[in-house]
């Protein structure tokens, strides 16, 4: 039956809030999912779905500008969550886009009739806000796909496709020297031994000029020589406007016992270098928010 077979308790749960919030619905199948995947897959992919509140707080950070046309990238897509935070986010705002076309990425075939789901809940919520809405769920691996897109024989003969948004939460995993992905990132220009910071890289030339990334990914490429290269080139492609970090390193993902110092971060590709705001929490459930200004 698959993740279909719902207990009673469960669907009444959901018809409950499928009016009220896509977030919330969505939210409860991350969590049943979560319950029914096996930890060594979880583990083996690096991929943890992200919590609604985490969610709709990255989808929060998005610049408050106006943008007719949305063309989102969510690459490790999971089940959608944080499409479906963007998708309200920007449901809700005063000055909506006119259309919000998302492409979506996700590998693991058993999160496909899920994230289906979610598209046609964001499908419509949009309609609800008189936003058009498409989608593409591409059910394939984004790094290979990237190296597609980003060849240099594909932009001889046609246009590279970009984004105006990003949102993602990348797998958390490293790579070896001598991997097939570490050999696709050399290829791109993108030069790490984790897989989360090869798709920062990507994603980032894969962004229009004034586009916008917002990403939860571990603290560890902020300092050291290891990523030392990636800071470089990744700082050289976009501007850095905020990061929000967590005191805790079980909260962020408690439900998947995730132990990982985790930041949030929003950037924007090409514009002028100034203050970046630094916001902190105890955890994802954004209470007593610090925040800081510095240069």
């Amino acid at each position: 039956m698959g993740f279909m077979g719902l207990d009673i308790q469960t669907s009444q749960a959901i018809d409950e809030i499928a009016s009220k919030s896509v977030v919330e619905l969505v939210d409860l199948h991350r969590i049943r999912v979560g319950i029914s995947l096996d930890p060594e897959r979880k583990a083996k992919l690096g991929q943890f779905l992200t919590p609604s509140p985490v969610a709709r707080f990255m989808a929060s950070l998005f610049q408050p500008k106006e943008c007719s046309n949305i063309c989102l990238l969510d690459a490790g897509a999971g089940i959608g969550s944080l499409t479906a935070a963007f998708t309200e986010e920007f449901c809700s705002r005063i000055h909506k886009p006119r259309s919000i076309e998302v492409t979506a990425y996700e590998l693991e075939s058993i999160l496909f009739e899920e994230l289906d789901l979610t598209i046609t809940e964001c499908r419509k919520a949009a309609s609800a806000a008189n936003i058009s809405f498409g989608a593409e769920i591409l059910k394939e691996d984004f790094v290979k796909a990237a190296e597609v897109i980003l060849s240099p024989l594909l932009l001889e003969k046609a246009e590279k496709k970009t984004f105006t948004h990003v949102i993602m939460n990348p797998p958390y995993k490293k790579i070896h020297s001598d991997s097939e992905y570490r050999a696709l990132f050399e290829k791109m220009g993108v030069e790490t031994g984790n897989l989360y910071a090869g798709f920062m890289g990507i994603v980032a030339k894969l962004l229009e000029p004034n586009g916008e990334l917002v990403a939860i990914v571990p603290r560890s490429f902020c300092n050291g020589p290891y990523f030392r290269h990636f800071r470089k080139t990744f700082f050289d492609t976009v501007t850095l406007k905020k990061i929000h970090i967590f005191e805790s390193r079980e909260e962020a993902f408690r439900d998947d016992e995730v132990l990982q110092e985790n930041v949030i971060l929003h950037a924007v590709k090409g514009c002028r270098r100034g203050q970046v705001t630094i916001t902190g929490s105890y955890g994802p459930d954004f209470d007593n928010i610090t925040l800081r200004n510095v240069n």
